[in-house]
């Protein structure tokens, strides 16, 4: 009885909105369609010719062949994983990857990431279906190689937790080295595989473990000038590749 309440009640819910919240609503559309008006439409001329002479008045049928904006969904490489063990390709006909005919641009969830990348199947699965999407001109967008986290989501691979000091370089030193080997090594494949743009840290500002806590940088511009450090490194080793800061709840909480 409840869940056949359920549809009544948010449509009278809906109905009993304050008048100045309903013409609220009807404004905030009227702008938005405004903004799009002005902001990602534009006119178009188009003439047309029959035998260098112009056509008055013909009859013109437009077809939109390829889109100006990115409109993108998520890869998941276990899942792909799951559909091969079921004798299932990649590419194959399945409503898995038929789905992704409807994007132009496709991200993985956590393959690209540190720990994942360095998991020899998982990375060649995630290198083999970005070549896939290529064929279908999808493009790739890639996601956090590096993750600064420890305490809460364990990002950050064992490799760096467990580095000590080697010879005349120090642990943090032999940190950042293996920081940028790991840039240096991971985006030229991703430019190869063509990838439009990676986020490049993930979340800098609320997991800020990797340089605070392993490599002691305890104030604040000391930690943006060595974030800073990693993304010349990365724009060194693949310098056509996009590089994004991913992060989160910026303005809500200050």
């Amino acid at each position: 009885m409840l869940q056949r309440l359920f549809p009544f009640l948010a449509l009278l819910s809906l109905l009993l909105l304050p008048t100045e919240n309903k013409l609220r609503a009807q404004e905030w559309k009227a702008e938005a369609e405004a903004a799009i008006q002005t902001h990602r439409m534009a006119p178009i001329s188009v003439t047309v010719l029959d035998g260098g002479n112009t056509v008055t008045d013909a009859q013109v049928r437009i077809r939109l062949r390829k889109h100006a904006f990115r409109w993108g969904t998520i890869a998941d490489v276990p899942a792909i994983q799951g559909l091969a063990a079921g004798g299932i390709p990649i590419g194959g006909t399945h409503p898995y990857w038929n789905h992704f005919q409807l994007f132009n641009s496709v991200g993985f969830g956590n393959a690209g990431k540190w720990r994942q990348w360095l998991q020899a199947g998982s990375r060649a699965t995630y290198l083999q279906s970005m070549d896939w999407f290529n064929t279908q001109n999808i493009s790739n967008r890639g996601h956090a190689p590096i993750w600064p986290s420890i305490r809460r989501w364990n990002a950050v691979p064992d490799t760096v937790l467990n580095v000590m000091a080697e010879g005349t370089r120090s642990r943090e030193q032999v940190i950042r080295d293996i920081i940028r080997e790991h840039l240096q090594t991971y985006l030229p494949v991703m430019a190869q595989k063509r990838v439009y743009e990676v986020d490049l840290i993930n979340e800098l500002v609320h997991e800020a473990d990797l340089s605070r806590d392993l490599l002691g940088l305890s104030d604040r511009d000391d930690r943006i000038r060595e974030h800073t450090q990693w993304y010349q490194w990365a724009k060194e080793a693949a310098p056509a590749v996009g590089l994004v800061a991913n992060e989160y709840d910026l303005y809500q909480n200050g």
